[in-house]
């Protein structure tokens, strides 16, 4: 019965894993050395050729996160305007705070100001802090758009704000879900399941 139960399980996550990898499209995932912004400081984020950069009172990249230079307490996104969109929280002018799983796609709100408040020091879903995940829309033209995360760290006390990871969807209109990491390719789950199989032959034989 516990062999049967084995197989069972293989099976199950086999299947899950297939429709997953036929159903998402092809997600970019960049895993950040969790690094941190100060005030002064630029998180300058590149989506054309997928990676990220600090710099000092520079607002070249696709998404920039910053503090507000003449107010500590201002933790904001630039350049939101320039074709892209952020989730909406309490009003226009903030980030919502999602959770982990949160979907990111054509039915979530998004605010297409320049500026952005992660956190102002009054309101908002982050101040107080918090970790969790920013969502996105890049407009792709035609009416289209990319939908992607950041994976923000915001400690409110010492007002230091770190970047951890970000993804986006490469296929246009495809939602992702907050948190989405790359699945195997087909193949890899092929030998993934194989290997299960095998051991569960083994077992058998045992």
């Amino acid at each position: 019965m516990l062999v049967d139960d084995f197989l069972m399980k293989s099976l199950i996550v086999a299947l899950v894993l297939f429709i997953s990898s036929t159903v998402q499209g092809a997600v970019i995932y960049v895993d950040v050395p969790d690094v941190s912004f100060v005030p002064l400081e630029v998180i300058r984020l590149d989506f054309s050729s997928p990676g990220w950069s600090k710099a000092t009172a520079n607002w070249d990249g696709d998404l920039n996160l910053y503090h507000h230079f003449w107010d500590d307490e201002r933790t904001m996104i630039h350049r939101v305007g320039g074709g892209f969109g952020i989730v909406e929280g309490v009003d226009s002018n903030h980030a919502a705070l999602l959770d982990l799983g949160d979907m990111i796609g054509a039915g979530s709100t998004y605010t297409t100001n320049q500026h952005v408040h992660i956190d102002d020091g009054s309101t908002g879903d982050w101040d107080g802090g918090g970790v969790g995940y920013i969502g996105f829309r890049m407009d792709a033209g035609r009416g289209n758009y990319n939908y992607g995360y950041l994976h923000l760290s915001h400690d409110d006390a010492n007002n230091v704000t770190k970047l951890l990871d970000f993804g986006y969807e490469t296929s246009v209109n495809t939602s992702i879900v907050a948190g989405l990491t790359p699945v195997p390719e087909p193949a890899a789950i092929s030998l993934m399941f194989l290997g299960l199989t095998m051991g569960f032959l083994k077992r058998r034989r045992i």
